[in-house]
């Protein structure tokens, strides 16, 4: 399917491999035991091991401290303020909920102490909450987590906009998907995945492919292996309980960032709640959103062509059959050359029964130009108890956005010439920065202060640049797909 490419920065290697928790809060209860009959403490879990947390993002659990001394038991229990070392472990006493009343806890009641965990960077962390009172002896709950650096996310989405077409009140839409790719060589760690603005309720998540970290509640999207992707696949649907003219949602998801700014990742969701009669059996998306592709290309790598192929699902909502006749694409945003291609998918003319499993096809944006594009799909159909053709217009939108870069850095030598990691994918594209300066690559008519050297894959300084050694050198470069 086509992707939208969202620029979260460069990206770097070295990451975990999911940034997922490798547990839950684990064991028993630890229980103070008291000599002289009156209050005992007893807290659960008695270890947490927290798993792999991104870094300044923090975890809390709660530890639960009760009193299980003798219900006459005299003094009530007090408890002092909860300790927890080393300092990237913090505890406190809830406010909220079962907080510690000021004058102890009677048997029977509890108090919550929200124990978290703040990793700053890569580490990997034990520690210990010690727990006094009057209740028996100290308890102890151990303590382990990891921490890894959290790196900008760079990814795609599959479409900025989901038309679930019309579908009768009490039925439910064929599933429809919604892809989020990671594009770059670190974790992408999301979370709060939900439905919003869905005011009837009519639009819901059916399942992900990945499973939320129990503890974090995170979805942690592992960078792709070499020649494969990663993605998180959302499947939806629609199903509406009363008559509506046109129904919205938005489906969202925020994506953490380092910057500490997470980005909210919105995909608009839209359908009708209508009677179908016999003349309008077809269910058809009103448009389809085929978001970003990257533009200019790498020749000949078809995974750039399209990023994906977006499907058409067409379901006979009636009791008797409908007719696909055939699809015809007009361009709407005057480009000479066909931006978008044809349905491939079942030959024309296709009859689907009522009752019958989808027709899916799948739609291609291939550019030949940067920019916004649109265009019209128009679809002819018709239904077994009329001849009458009917056309139904489906309005497609896609745009072009830049290719993603690398950048590769330098430590000045008595060297003019420095090899590149990758391979730029035009030479237009490359700048070049010696200590955070821009060097412009032609200072003057025919005056180089750098050439690319193809053949080399090497970025060369001409005398007319004055390097010192030890001096930064940035060369940012666009690439292909990968």
């Amino acid at each position: 399917m086509a992707g939208a490419i969202e620029d979260g920065g460069s990206t770097g290697a070295g990451q975990t491999n999911g940034g997922s928790s490798t547990g839950q809060a684990t064991g028993g209860s630890g229980t103070g035991q008291s000599d002289n009959g009156g209050p005992r403490i007893s807290c659960t879990p008695t270890s947490i091991p927290f798993g792999e947390v991104p870094a300044d993002n923090p975890v809390s659990v709660p530890v639960v401290c009760t009193n299980v001394g003798a219900s006459d038991s005299t003094p009530a229990l007090i408890i002092d303020p909860p300790q927890a070392s080393p300092s990237v472990f913090m505890a406190h006493f809830d406010s909220t909920i079962e907080s510690y009343p000021p004058g102890g806890l009677e048997p029977g009641q509890s108090a919550r102490i929200d124990v978290s965990y703040a990793p700053t960077t890569a580490s990997s962390d034990q520690g210990a909450l010690v727990i006094k009172s009057n209740g028996g002896d100290d308890i102890s709950v151990v303590l382990s987590g990891q921490g890894f650096p959290l790196q900008p996310c760079r990814f795609m989405v599959s479409a900025k906009a989901i038309d679930f077409g019309s579908v009768q009140p009490g039925s439910t839409s064929q599933p429809m998907s919604l892809e989020i790719q990671n594009l770059g060589t670190g974790v992408c760690v999301l979370q709060d995945l939900g439905i919003e603005y869905d005011a009837t309720d009519s639009f819901h998540i059916l399942s992900t492919n990945l499973q939320p970290d129990p503890l974090l509640d995170t979805l942690s999207l592992a960078p792709p292996d070499a020649g494969a992707t990663s993605s998180l696949v959302v499947t939806l649907d629609f199903a509406p309980s009363t008559f509506a003219a046109a129904l919205s949602a938005d489906a969202v998801v925020s994506v953490l960032d380092p910057s500490g700014t997470d980005r909210t990742v919105s995909v608009s969701l839209s359908g009708a709640a209508s009677n179908s009669d016999e003349t309008h059996c077809l269910q058809i998306p009103s448009s389809l959103g085929l978001g970003g592709v990257v533009w200019p290309r790498d020749a000949g790598v078809t995974d750039c062509t399209s990023a994906g192929s977006p499907t058409l699902t067409f379901v006979n909502n009636c009791t008797t059959s409908v007719t696909i006749l055939s699809f015809t694409l007009q361009s709407t945003s005057g480009d000479l050359a066909p931006q978008f291609t044809l349905p491939s998918g079942p030959a024309l003319p296709l009859t689907l029964a009522g009752g019958s499993a989808a027709a899916i096809y799948e739609i291609f944006f291939e550019p030949t130009s940067a920019g916004s594009h649109t265009a019209q799909l128009v679809v002819a159909h018709n239904s077994q108890d009329s001849a009458a053709v009917i056309e139904s217009t489906i309005s497609l939108s896609a745009r072009t956005v830049p290719p993603p870069t690398e950048t590769d850095s330098f430590v000045a030598t008595s060297s003019l010439s420095y090899p590149l990691v990758g391979a730029p994918l035009f030479e237009s594209g490359i700048t070049v920065t010696i200590n955070a300066t821009p060097v412009a690559q032609f200072d003057g008519p025919n005056q180089p202060d750098w050439t690319y050297d193809a053949t080399d894959n090497a970025i060369v300084f001409t005398p007319r640049v004055y390097l010192m050694a030890g001096q930064t050198i940035d060369v940012t470069y666009p690439i292909g797909c990968k």
